[in-house]
């Protein structure tokens, strides 16, 4: 929502949310062009927690990648921390997969 009001103005943008197949739901992101509005929709299942909630924000999320938001984070390389259950300070120590790098998580 910030990118899409830093980008078109606030007054630009909008979202509009409807039922999607099998109880899921359909978010479409609509922006001004000069004086048209240009809509691109998306879906997502509802979720397990939050199962509205998390819906609206996943189909949301779907729509904003239709406009190319958040695109570059599918060509961002994976990292995975592997976590132990030994304590220190009050939090597990962590580090990732295929580094020494440690973490506290």
């Amino acid at each position: 929502m910030k990118r899409l009001d830093d980008v078109c103005g606030k007054e630009n943008w909008k979202n509009e949310f409807s039922p999607g197949p099998d109880g899921g739901v359909m978010c479409g992101i609509f922006i001004r062009i000069r004086d048209e509005w240009v809509t691109k929709w998306d879906g997502a299942d509802k979720t397990q927690v939050e199962a509205v909630k998390g819906g609206m924000s996943g189909s949301m999320k779907r729509a904003a990648f239709q406009w190319g938001i958040g695109r570059y984070l599918y060509s961002l390389e994976e990292n995975f921390a592997i976590c132990s259950t030994e304590k220190k300070q009050g939090w597990n120590k962590a580090s990732f997969k295929d580094t020494d790098n440690k973490w506290l998580c």
